[in-house]
C-alpha cells in the first residue's frame, strides 16, 4: 500500500520483549496511502525476515475509527504473541485480541478472538505472568473490568472488579 521511501504516517508503535523474542507492531495511518482512507493498517515488523520481509500486514478484525487503544500480550494457550484492542467500528465497541501471525502458516490470517466489551469502554492495559499469559484489564463506564488469562476466548465478558469515579 506505500511505496519504499514514501512518507509513512505512524500512529501507533508497540514494543514487547521476552528472553528470547522481539516484538514490535506498527500503526499507520492509510490517510498517505492511495487511496487515501481515515482508517489504520497494522503492521507486524519482522526483523528477522523469517517470513521473507520485514513489514507485514496484520488482521484488526476490521476498520476500526482512528483512536484505538491497544497493547501487546500473550492469550492463554497461544504460541506466539498478540495484540489486544480496544476500537469502535461505525460508533461499536469492539475488543479483540490477533495473534501475531499466524503460527501453522504466516501467510495465512491469524485468527482473531472478538471479546465482549464493557459499555462506554474507553482503555485498556495487560499484565503478563512469568508464564506469558496474559491478564486483560477494561475501563469502562467507571468500572474497572477483568479477563483473566483463562477467560478470554471468543464473546467472554469481563468481570467487573472495582467502580469509582475517576474511571
Amino acid at each position: 500500500p506505500f511505496q519504499a521511501g514514501a512518507l509513512v504516517d505512524i500512529q501507533n508503535l508497540y514494543i514487547s520483549q521476552t528472553n528470547r523474542d522481539e516484538y514490535i507492531v506498527a500503526d499507520i495511518s492509510r490517510s498517505t496511502f492511495r487511496p487515501a482512507s481515515d482508517f489504520l493498517e497494522r503492521y507486524y515488523i519482522d526483523a528477522q525476515k523469517i517470513s521473507g520481509r520485514h513489514w507485514n500486514n496484520l488482521t484488526m478484525g476490521g476498520d476500526l475509527n482512528p483512536g484505538v487503544c491497544s497493547a501487546l500480550g500473550y492469550k492463554n494457550g497461544d504460541s506466539v504473541a498478540g495484540i489486544y484492542t480496544l476500537g469502535t467500528i461505525n460508533g461499536s465497541s469492539e475488543l479483540l485480541y490477533a495473534p501475531l501471525y499466524n503460527p501453522f502458516d504466516r501467510k495465512a490470517p491469524p485468527t482473531i478472538t472478538r471479546l465482549q466489551a464493557p459499555k462506554g469502554a474507553s482503555a485498556l492495559a495487560v499484565l503478563q505472568d512469568q508464564d506469558k499469559k496474559t491478564d486483560l484489564f477494561v475501563i469502562g463506564d467507571n468500572t474497572l473490568y477483568y479477563y483473566a488469562a483463562e477467560k478470554q476466548q471468543d464473546g467472554d465478558p469481563g468481570i467487573a472488579i472495582l467502580e469509582h469515579e475517576l474511571f
